[in-house]
Formats: structure tokens, sequence, C-alpha cells
């Protein structure tokens, strides 16, 4: 009986002994899992830490570039309108000036108007309105809005013979297309970059109804429409005294295109008639006077109509 209670005491002991010893063993597995969790969690958020660093960086990056590049928009917008007001003025100051003899005789009876002759009609008609460019005897008043181009003749007729892409798109942005709403360009119907004066019929090609978005990014006209108006018409069968204005329509078509930088199609408008086989610069003249006083008038009318709703709605 002894023995057996020594035999089984021993197996308890050696039983507890094994309990305390998994106990031992499951404490430690507990710490280490604890230690093992902390660690991860400790990555974790070093790693958060650092993407949230990451994140700053990125956004203080992003907001300087941004106000860098609205400051440099800012100073691009001041040059622009402080180098606007200078051509203004400049304008004003010179472009009212009388006509050299040369040109003054181009104007007389039964003449001929050359590039130089509608080049001084329409730099009168921009520096001092339409009041100017009906009497001579104006020498200041109140210029055409920069959202105007007269274009020089000279530059329509080089525009239309150059094939050159590089020095069209520089030629095309001194215009600054993007700044106007109304374009009018005077055509001839020469060929022959050699030489001035060398066509024998004007005509006029006009751009407007200005249209905003996608093109100006890609670098096109914002130009919807444009319009030829051609004081001889355009038919077949003239005499050849009158021959020549179905080569301007297609001079107009070229010039549209590079102006647009895509294909567009060019109208032909209504307009007055010349009765004779000179007066076709005059009647160029006297057709971009009407359509410069027509927008005008137009955009005015829409202006207060715009200013009366706004009252109303008050």
């Amino acid at each position: 009986v002894g023995f057996a209670d020594e035999e089984d005491s021993l197996l308890q002991e050696a039983i507890r002994a094994s309990l305390e010893e998994a106990a031992v063993d499951e404490v430690r597995r507990r710490e280490l899992d604890q230690a093992e969790a902390e660690d991860i969690a400790a990555a974790l958020a070093a790693v958060e830490a650092d993407n949230l660093r990451e994140a700053e960086a990125t956004a203080a990056a992003l907001a300087a570039a941004e106000e860098a590049e609205l400051a440099e928009e800012l100073e691009r917008s001041r040059r622009r309108e402080a180098r606007l007001e200078e051509e203004a003025r400049a304008r004003r100051s010179t472009l009212l000036l009388p006509p050299p003899q040369a040109v003054t005789q181009t104007f007389a009876p039964k003449q001929w108007l050359s590039d130089a002759s509608i080049a001084f009609a329409y730099a009168r008609l921009t520096a001092g309105g339409l009041a100017a460019a009906k009497d001579p005897s104006i020498t200041t008043g109140k210029a055409l809005p920069d959202d105007v181009l007269l274009m020089d003749p000279a530059a329509a007729f080089w525009l239309t013979i150059q094939d050159d892409p590089t020095l069209l798109e520089e030629a095309t942005g001194s215009l600054r297309l993007e700044d106007r709403e109304l374009l009018l360009c005077p055509i001839n119907d020469s060929t022959d970059g050699s030489r001035a004066d060398t066509g024998t019929h004007w005509g006029l090609l006009v751009g407007w109804d200005r249209r905003t978005g996608h093109a100006e990014k890609d670098g096109c006209s914002h130009f919807a429409r444009f319009t030829y108006y051609d004081p001889l018409g355009v038919s077949c069968g003239l005499s050849s005294a009158l021959r020549g204005s179905n080569a301007n329509l297609e001079q107009a078509q070229t010039l549209a295109k590079k102006l647009a930088r895509r294909d567009v199609q060019v109208t032909v408008g209504a307009c007055a008639r010349q009765t004779n086989g000179f007066d076709c610069g005059v009647y160029v003249l006297m057709f971009s006077e009407i359509i410069a006083s027509a927008f005008l008038e137009a955009r005015a009318a829409a202006a207060t109509a715009t200013a009366a709703k706004g009252s109303v709605a008050k």
C-alpha cells in the first residue's frame, strides 16, 4: 500500500510539473505573439507615417506648382495687357497721319488700289474707327476694339502663298487669333510672290462666329465661319477685263484653311457689285466698314439686351 501511494504521488507530481511547464510555454508563446503583433503594428505605423509624409510632400509640391503656374499666368496676362495698351497708344499716335502722295494718287478716280492703299485705309479705320475712315480731316478718334482684326493685305497674301509650317505657325501666332472676334482679310488674285501689286482684283474674306473650347487648346483658329465677298461675283463667262474673281475665291479658301489649320468651308456672301474694272478695292473697303459697323452695333445691342434682362431680374 505504501508503495502504491508513493507511486501515485510521483505521478501527480509529474502531471503538475508538466502542466506548469505547459503554462510557462503558453505564457512565453503569448509574450512572443504580443511582441510580434507590436512589431507589426509599429511597422504598419511607420509605413503609414511615411505614406502620410509623402502625400503631404506631394500635396505641397502640387500646391507650389499651381501657385507658380498661376503667378506665371498672371504675369503673362499683365504683360499682354501692357503690350496691347502700348500697341493701342502707338496706333492712336501714328496711324492717323496723312497718307503718302503715292497712296493718295491711288484714291483718284479710275485708279486701282494697291496693297499700300488698302493697308493705309485699314490702319486709319483701326486707329480712328468708322468716323475717321469716312472723314479724311479727322486726326483723332475712337479705335476699333482689339478683337477686330483688319489684316494687312501684304500679310494676307504672304500667308496665302506660304507653305512652310513653322513660318505659318509663327505668323498666325503673331496675329493672336485667339483674341479676335472678327477677322477681315483683303484677298488678291496674284500668285506671284516675287513682286508687289501684280494682281488684278480684290475681294474680302471674313472670319467670324467665335467658338471657344478645344479649338484653342489644339492651336486651331476658333472662327467657325468664313465668308467671301466679291464685288464682281463668283461666276464664269466674264469678260477679260472683269475676270479673276474665281481665282480670288480659291485664294480665300487657301487662306481660310491656313488660318484655321484645318479644312473649312468658305461660303460666298451676297454683296453689291462694281460696274467697272477698277473699283474692286474701293468696294472691299466699303464692305469692311459695313461689316465692322454691323459687328459693333450687334455687340452693343446684345450688351443692352443683357443689361435690360439683368435689371428685370433684380
